[in-house]
């Protein structure tokens, strides 16, 4: 019986992103995100997600409930379950946005779309040094790399080879292959590189006064991380991943963050943070977690990766 059911999920993983996922990019946005919906809610009954299915263990659901109860503690269990399966919905959504960059024509989106604070970020380049910005997996954050690049500035985004591993389907690894390659083709003639692979290459891009993102919610590995970044998330003070910032001081860059929101079909909504010098570490630290807090405070089913919460090292 386990083994049928092993099937059936490889089954309708393949499904997923082989057929119905470019099928629906192809579709008018309004009855796309209809039936992505409906995806999303069945992931969600299910348990379902690439990385639950490659790992054998489901354990994004109850992270997700576990996460979004600390972030809205006065929440009933009711409504922790749906903003739960909401959580499901979003991360479809986003799936959603990731296989249209290949073939769809993003111009119209771009044009009905609102970017605020850009501005800044333009004269931070103008001064001729180099911007390393922060995003979090939240909401349509991918499309926030694409719509931001359509600007005309050179971005790059910084990348984890993760779903290379093995065990993740080939399916997956093909979507999410042809995903980065579709975000290539707006970014001006910037590159997604895998942190892994090429750490030189985000060094030069940032001499070369060009953008480079790097999604910053994922937890530091340790406490004894070089520079110890302790920042203000949530509930408490916890240490992120250092190299955001390493790299942002070695280079002498400013650095930045934002959030990208999916207000309806086609419409998006991207919010840019102030331009922050790293040399001031600890102010920057604070400032740009603070930013990057704020939508996960008001909409907490959108942090597609508040599953990793229970990891995040507290200094207390």
């Amino acid at each position: 019986m386990a083994d049928f059911r092993k099937k059936l999920i490889f089954a309708y993983q393949r499904f997923s992103y082989q057929l119905l996922l470019p099928l629906l990019s192809r579709l008018p946005f309004f009855l796309a995100e209809g039936i992505t919906s409906l995806r999303g809610m069945f992931n969600a009954m299910l348990d379902l997600e690439w990385r639950s299915i490659a790992l054998g263990k489901q354990f994004v659901k109850a992270n997700t409930y576990n996460a979004i109860s600390r972030i809205k503690p006065e929440a009933k269990p009711a409504e922790l379950h749906f903003k739960t399966a909401r959580r499901f919905i979003r991360f479809a959504r986003e799936e959603l946005d990731a296989a249209m960059f290949l073939h769809r024509n993003l111009k119209p989106v771009f044009q009905r779309s609102l970017i605020q604070g850009f501005e800044q970020w333009e004269k931070a380049l103008d001064s001729g040094k180099g911007l390393v910005v922060l995003t979090c997996h939240y909401d349509c954050f991918t499309m926030g790399f694409t719509l931001l690049a359509m600007k005309g500035r050179k971005v790059n985004l910084m990348t984890s080879n993760v779903v290379q591993d093995p065990r993740v389907s080939p399916h997956v690894q093909t979507f999410y292959q042809q995903k980065y390659q579709g975000i290539e083709n707006y970014f001006n003639g910037g590159k997604v590189v895998h942190v892994e692979d090429n750490l030189r290459f985000f060094y030069q891009a940032l001499a070369n006064n060009e953008i480079v993102f790097i999604l910053a919610d994922l937890p530091a590995s340790s406490k004894n991380n070089s520079p110890n970044i302790i920042a203000p998330f949530i509930d408490n003070h916890y240490y992120m991943a250092p190299g955001p910032f390493r790299l942002a001081l070695k280079t002498n860059s400013h650095m930045a963050a934002f959030y990208c929101l999916n207000q309806s079909s086609g419409h998006y909504q991207i919010q840019c943070s102030e331009v922050y010098n790293p040399e001031d570490l600890d102010h920057t630290v604070t400032h740009l977690y603070d930013f990057l807090q704020q939508p996960i405070q008001r909409y907490p089913e959108r942090w597609i990766a508040s599953d990793v919460f229970s990891g995040y090292l507290s200094d207390e």
